[in-house]
């Protein structure tokens, strides 16, 4: 009887711990500098969690060693949900791959808590090059085989073409 009075007693008190997170704003730690896709993707989606949450995020910009330092910022600082990091795969898969030493491992110190977007990554070449000679060039060479599945080096271009026209309009 004591034994479970005791268990409903610390279920009751963690679930009353749960309700009133977050009591404190939250800061989202972005691995590089101000201006690019994460720290723009992060500013998009901080306002919206801020006013699900009802609790103020704070955008913290810690740029740095391929994202080590930022990283690093979270892995050490308490595991409490206040602190987040917007993680790119340079962080998570790329980067203890690189460096035999990191101040961080993302399996262990890092938990996963929701993908909030992806991105393509185009290879382009300046407007007035050749691109026929350069996809001539490019499909004797070792080009990813999602790209050949895909059509070939040149379909991959006149995708990435059709994006960035479709982007200014």
């Amino acid at each position: 009887m004591r034994l479970r009075a005791l268990l409903l007693a610390g279920l009751l008190g963690a679930t009353a711990q749960a309700q009133d997170f977050p009591n404190k704003p939250i800061k989202m730690v972005v691995p590089y500098a101000p201006g690019g896709l994460p720290d723009t993707m992060t500013r998009i989606i901080g306002p919206k969690m801020s006013e699900s949450l009802g609790q103020q995020i704070v955008v913290e910009n810690r740029p740095g060693a391929g994202g080590i330092s930022g990283t690093e910022v979270v892995a050490r600082s308490s595991a409490d949900g206040y602190t987040l990091l917007i993680a790119d795969v340079g962080q998570l898969a790329i980067n203890p791959h690189l460096f035999k030493q990191l101040p961080y491992d993302p399996l262990k110190d890092l938990a996963p808590v929701s993908l909030i977007g992806s991105t393509a990554l185009f290879l382009v070449l300046q407007a007035s090059g050749s691109l026929r000679s350069w996809t001539r060039s490019a499909s004797r060479s070792s080009l990813p085989s999602r790209s050949s599945r895909r059509g070939g080096a040149s379909s991959t271009v006149a995708s990435a073409r059709r994006s960035c026209r479709s982007s200014r309009d």
